[in-house]
């Protein structure tokens, strides 16, 4: 249900225009919408999907509070401008189907990172649930190198 959720929200946002790509306004939300994030613990990294918009990628977590977020990596083509020119991968949560940008050096940022690198070695899974994917996650995050090479020349 989760990636069926995600699937109709990046679809939803692949409709709109100019800078306003991901997500649409009506699903923005602002991060004191969701204050305890800095806060939590992943308990579960309950696996990943790729919905039908070209390249995003949607990773599923589960709290030690019990709160489920997602972390999505945007498809370049929901990038702004600003950020293609930057080649800045861009990151949102998603929580109750809203959508919070993690902004590079953010506090938000350095949480999930922190929260990633915790709970790393002690997570047990395989396939879409084996945390050695984090690995990838983990690396974006830190650097914002595009998961997607936008210029493959170099």
């Amino acid at each position: 249900m989760r990636a069926v959720t995600a699937i109709l929200w990046l679809t939803l946002a692949a409709s709109m225009g100019a800078d306003e790509r991901l997500p649409p306004k009506e699903l923005r939300a602002d991060w004191q919408q969701f204050k305890e994030f800095t806060d939590l613990n992943i308990e579960a990294f309950t696996g990943w999907d790729t919905p039908f918009d070209g390249g995003s990628k949607v990773f599923f977590f589960r709290s030690t509070t019990g709160i489920v977020f997602d972390v999505v990596a945007a498809n370049p083509a929901y990038w702004t401008d600003a950020d293609k020119k930057a080649r800045r991968q861009v990151f949102y949560v998603i929580r109750k189907r809203r959508f919070h940008r993690l902004d590079p050096g953010s506090a938000q940022e350095k949480a999930l990172i922190r929260m990633l690198e915790k709970a790393r070695p002690r997570l047990e899974g395989s396939e879409r649930t084996d945390p050695k994917l984090l690995d990838s996650l983990l690396a974006r995050l830190r650097d914002r190198r595009p998961m997607f090479d936008l210029d493959p020349s170099g």
